[in-house]
């Protein structure tokens, strides 16, 4: 006989059975309405080890807010700073910590079920670490691992010191993953959690959400170019003059020595 393995999962779509799949199909916030445009869209949001990882927590209730339904990813260093209880009391999902771990209400393969799931991928912040991986290719803990995986547009907001911002690795890396596609929402200046003061806070989490959203309703609403064939090139006409036959050949807009008959 045939075990039984319960649903399978569909790829692009997480599991309807359990507890926590019963979240991800949870209705919008009552506070959103249809015209929103991150209305019922299906969000990734990707932490990494860094300080401003508390302002995670106000992003991801600001999208839930604005109607998108979220599942968030942590790497093992932003554990250190939030607990995933947390994000998952804010998003109402179960949060993914490990490429190992399986997490209740996802799919046996979970990093391809919700990478396949997701709409839009945000990580923030985005540290130098995590910056440097990105670019080298590397994939090794659960938000690496996601991002390799996904097809959706990735959203990158950095926070780190101004040093390390300004550091010409780390601006080769910014540079790279632009030419790769990767969309940044550049870091602001403001006091640092070093006491310093530079480049490189990470934007307040409504002003992300603004952001966000403008760029996607902008790539949503931008028209698409059609590729229309050119009009057929008409041959020219000969013509006849008094003092006898002159024909007049126009080919590629040079125009040909007169013969005289």
């Amino acid at each position: 006989m045939t075990p039984n393995r319960g649903s399978e999962p569909t790829p692009g779509r997480l599991p309807t059975s359990d507890a926590g799949a019963a979240a991800a199909s949870a209705q919008p916030h009552a506070g959103a309405t249809t015209t929103d445009p991150l209305a019922e869209k299906r969000l990734l949001v990707c932490v990494s080890g860094g300080i401003a990882a508390y302002k995670s927590a106000y992003l991801v209730r600001a999208l839930v807010k604005a109607g998108a339904r979220v599942i968030v990813a942590m790497t093992g260093n932003a554990q250190r700073f939030v607990t995933p209880l947390t994000f998952e009391t804010l998003s109402g999902n179960p949060v993914v910590t490990s490429t190992f771990d399986r997490v209740q209400g996802m799919g046996a393969v979970e990093h391809i079920d919700v990478a396949l799931w997701a709409d839009l991928v945000i990580v923030a912040p985005a540290t130098y670490n995590l910056l440097g991986k990105l670019n080298a290719g590397i994939a090794d803990d659960a938000v690496t691992t996601l991002l390799s995986a996904t097809r959706a547009p990735i959203f990158l907001a950095p926070s780190m010191n101004d040093h390390m911002w300004r550091n010409a690795v780390n601006q080769r890396n910014v540079e790279a993953l632009r030419g790769l596609g990767y969309r940044f929402i550049d870091p602001e200046r403001g006091p640092l959690a070093c006491v310093w003061e530079g480049e490189g806070r990470l934007r307040e989490p409504e002003a992300i959400v603004e952001l966000f959203a403008a760029r996607w309703w902008r790539a949503r609403c931008r028209p698409r170019h059609r590729r229309t064939r050119a009009p057929a090139r008409r041959l020219p006409v000969p013509t006849r003059c008094r003092t006898g036959r002159l024909f007049r050949c126009r080919a590629r807009g040079r125009r040909s020595a007169a013969v005289r008959s």
